[in-house]
């Protein structure tokens, strides 16, 4: 019988092959992938900076841990897919310039952090829309949040 070894690191045949496929790649697609390939999916295109709106609504699913959108354009609609990720550790949101106006609304950035009690590590570098308010909402819904 044949195998093969999905490789996570640099060069690797997943890299080769989406940067083949990101051509044609048809986000809608991507409701149907059982999970563990959704999230080798979504972590390779939100490393590559290729993962948009669509593609996130596509992959996300509630049981997800780690969530890294640093260099992905995500329109501030397609942000609140993250509201319901309440098993969410590691979240880091996308940092201007790919943020449209460097700023999402303090109501949605309430929404995205509000009831994340695993949340460990959280990213809102550059963001306009971080204010008192988000913080003590963040604060006090996130209680193994390391604030160093």
């Amino acid at each position: 019988m044949l195998k093969f070894t999905i490789n996570s690191g640099p060069d690797s045949l997943v890299d080769r092959c989406l940067e083949v496929a990101g051509i044609t790649l048809d986000p809608s697609s991507f409701k149907e992938l059982p999970v563990p390939l959704k999230e080798l999916l979504l972590f390779k295109l939100t490393k590559m900076g290729l993962c948009s709106g669509v593609g996130l609504e596509n992959l996300v699913h509630p049981s997800l841990l780690n969530l890294d959108l640093h260099s992905c354009y995500i329109p501030e609609k397609s942000l609140l897919l993250i509201e319901g990720l309440k098993q969410l550790e590691s979240l880091n949101l996308p940092q201007p310039p790919c943020v449209a106006s460097k700023e999402y609304s303090e109501a949605t950035l309430v929404k995205v952090v509000k009831g994340k009690p695993n949340l460990l590590l959280l990213s809102m570098v550059g963001l306009v829309g971080v204010t008192d308010r988000v913080i003590s909402v963040l604060v006090g819904g996130s209680p193994k949040l390391n604030c160093t």
